[in-house]
């Protein structure tokens, strides 16, 4: 069930024998690369940050899957379902220009590609390695619902073709929700709930140019004034952004883990002193086991895991 304030899941309105109109989840590790200030607040907050998507880097990246979105919809057999076509095109049409009322959507991005020298150059000289499968919005360890859409690492989908049944599958849903509509209620109730699952998806989608990246995508559905799971930073290029510190859920013990289990450093970064730091935080209790150079002679920097309560 949802909580209070918060969004229905997609997955609230399927039926049983839906197949999943999200991409597969990715159960094993990923990989956020990022500079040393990203690495040491990862550390230091034992969490990742999924930023607002109107706060990304390029906030208009999301255009591209609702584009695919809208073309497929135009070949949706739904002749003389009006309704269903004036409310699916007004979503379609809102999503170019969001608006307060706009579904939240919070993102993570990380990689399946463990060593890749491009993505070392283009975000930073450190790769954290975290758990793939499910995370949490929740703060701190707090335990309860998880507070989202299908709270789970998921591949981004690239360019029309691989993408289209997942399209076919979420417009299926959508449209269906729309019909469902009693005859003394106006379909557009439903609105916020059709563009949460669309926003979704497209924030699955991507240009097959991108495709090297191999990125897996977590997006939270978290109104941004939800008390206690938002919160504002302030970045290196002096935007203020909208976020919610996101983790791993133990699935067994019910509260998150810590977010960064070891780190991968690039070939320009200074392994030494990033050692000493590493170590120096594991033995904090950071969580980190292992840190990792592989361009250079010393593989594997001296992290011992001495204790197994850091790995929870």
């Amino acid at each position: 069930m949802s909580q209070p304030g918060v969004p229905q899941t997609v997955y609230a309105y399927l039926h049983p024998e839906d197949e999943d109109p999200l991409p597969p989840v990715h159960s094993g590790d990923v990989y956020h690369y990022t500079d040393i200030h990203g690495l040491h607040g990862m550390i230091r907050d034992k969490a990742l940050w999924a930023s607002h998507v109107q706060d990304l880097n390029d906030p208009t990246e999301r255009l591209y899957g609702w584009g695919v979105i809208a073309e497929r919809f135009r070949a949706y057999p739904t002749t003389g379902d009006a309704p269903v076509v004036r409310l699916m095109q007004d979503a379609i049409e809102a999503a170019r220009t969001p608006a307060d009322w706009f579904p939240d959507a919070f993102v993570l991005s990380a990689s399946t590609e463990p060593d890749s020298l491009t993505q070392y150059r283009l975000y930073g000289q450190h790769a954290a390695t975290l758990a793939g499968g499910t995370w949490t919005a929740a703060p701190g360890r707090t335990t309860g619902a998880s507070y989202d859409l299908g709270t789970a690492w998921r591949p981004v989908l690239y360019g029309p073709d691989e993408a289209r049944p997942y399209v076919d599958r979420m417009v299926r849903a959508a449209v269906r929700i729309i019909r469902a509509t009693p005859p003394d209620e106006e379909p557009t109730q439903h609105a916020p709930t059709v563009m949460q699952m669309l926003e979704t998806l497209a924030l699955h989608i991507k240009d097959e140019s991108f495709q090297d990246e191999r990125e897996v995508r977590l997006v939270f559905s978290v109104p941004s004034r939800y008390p206690g799971i938002t919160n504002v930073r302030v970045t290196s290029d002096g935007r203020l952004v909208t976020f919610v510190a996101a983790r791993p859920t133990d699935t067994l013990a019910g509260f998150p883990r810590y977010a960064v289990r070891a780190v991968r450093l690039g070939p320009l970064a200074g392994s030494g002193r990033i050692a000493e730091a590493i170590q120096l935080h594991h033995f904090n209790h950071s969580g980190l086991n292992s840190a990792w150079q592989p361009f250079h002679e010393a593989h594997k920097l001296p992290v011992e895991r001495t204790q197994t309560r850091l790995v929870r």
